[in-house]
């Protein structure tokens, strides 16, 4: 994505992806019930088809692309992060990311559109 790929996705004819959520899938096609139903019957049934003419439309409502530089890529393959990740998933991580998200709302963000937002006043 950095050398500017996202400008060639709607002529793509092949699209790389990848997806560590065990549950929804970001393509939908990817679905295991779909690769089942091909593998069981060694065909690909009518509502497959529809669903591969449509590809381009099939990713999940809350699919994300990120660019991600080499710190970034650094930060998500580490230890840390991977911890982050399994807590985030339970209950604890529910608590946590709840708390959190009540400090950025009352805190964080008021103090970042106070001082960092404002705008100069121009004078004429």
């Amino acid at each position: 994505m950095n050398d500017g790929a996202l400008r060639y996705l709607y002529d793509a004819k092949i699209i790389h992806y990848f997806d560590s959520r065990i549950g929804e899938k970001t393509f939908l096609l990817a679905n295991k019930e779909y690769t089942e139903s091909i593998r069981k019957t060694g065909t690909v049934n009518d509502e497959i088809k529809e669903l591969i003419k449509k590809s381009k439309s099939l990713f999940a409502s809350n699919t994300r692309l990120m660019l991600i530089d080499k710190s970034m890529r650094e930060f998500y393959d580490s230890a840390i992060c991977g911890a982050a990740k399994r807590i985030y998933y339970t209950k604890l991580g529910a608590v946590i990311e709840f708390i959190f998200s009540i400090i950025k709302k009352y805190i964080f963000t008021p103090v970042r559109k106070k001082f960092f937002l404002r705008k100069k006043n121009v004078s004429l």
